[in-house]
């Protein structure tokens, strides 16, 4: 799962136990698949283009988000 940055709000919200890190980790703790959190997407200011409805498999590093598009990005 990829989450984008959060804009316009706090780390943890006034009223609030969880964080938002906290709230994603707790809704998720019974699949296995990898989280990956703060990632320039969506309404960011530097955005990363992810294709809709292509099948990518998803290579972290240290530094980089790579994708290996078996499959056209344009449906």
């Amino acid at each position: 799962m990829i989450i984008g940055r959060p804009l316009a709000c706090e780390e943890k919200e006034p009223g609030m136990d969880l964080d938002f890190r906290q709230m994603v980790l707790s809704l998720c703790c019974q699949y296995s698949f990898p989280i990956l959190f703060n990632v320039d997407l969506g309404h960011a200011d530097k955005k990363l283009t992810i294709p809709i409805g292509a099948v990518a498999e998803l290579e972290l590093t240290a530094t980089r988000i790579t994708f290996a598009l078996p499959d056209s990005g344009v449906v």
